[in-house]
């Protein structure tokens, strides 16, 4: 299961309203790395593989996880290809390194992250460069809203 992430498969990153939307669109804010309660920061957009057969106990655990803001509740998934994740292109004179790998963990066994290298260097929470914007701005376009 730790091996790699093919094209086809399907991604999901968990939704909060209100704090993921933007007049009921997804926001870029839904994949803002953050800095988290102990100080560390994120370097992973997280998400599930839904291909795995372990994914609907991923699901209903991340489901009972307390969300980054207390006034959200859960509002679904968004759905990604993998394959449209590492192909987002930003015009950028900066070289770039898009992938999706497998980190899972004891509770999850199906968790992942997104990443994103600028010039070599893992993009971390508190990055505010203009093709950092853009890659959340590009991952809320693609990704597909399910209510569930």
């Amino acid at each position: 299961m730790d091996g790699e992430i093919k094209d086809s498969e399907t991604l999901v990153r968990s939704l909060y309203s209100p704090s993921f939307f933007d007049d009921d669109r997804l926001s870029p804010y839904a994949f803002t790395l953050i800095i988290l309660n102990n100080s560390k920061r994120e370097d992973g957009v997280s998400v599930l593989r839904k291909d795995l057969p372990e994914f609907e106990h991923d699901l209903k655990y991340l489901k009972t996880l307390k969300p980054r803001n207390p006034e959200d509740s859960y509002a679904g998934y968004a759905s990604l290809v993998a394959k449209d994740v590492r192909n987002i292109h930003i015009k950028s004179p900066k070289h770039m390194e898009i992938d999706v790998i497998p980190k899972p963990s004891k509770k999850m066994k199906t968790h992942s992250e997104i990443i994103l290298k600028i010039e070599g260097e893992k993009i971390i929470a508190g990055n505010t460069s203009r093709e950092y914007r853009i890659f959340c701005a590009k991952l809320a376009y693609l990704a597909q809203w399910e209510k569930k």
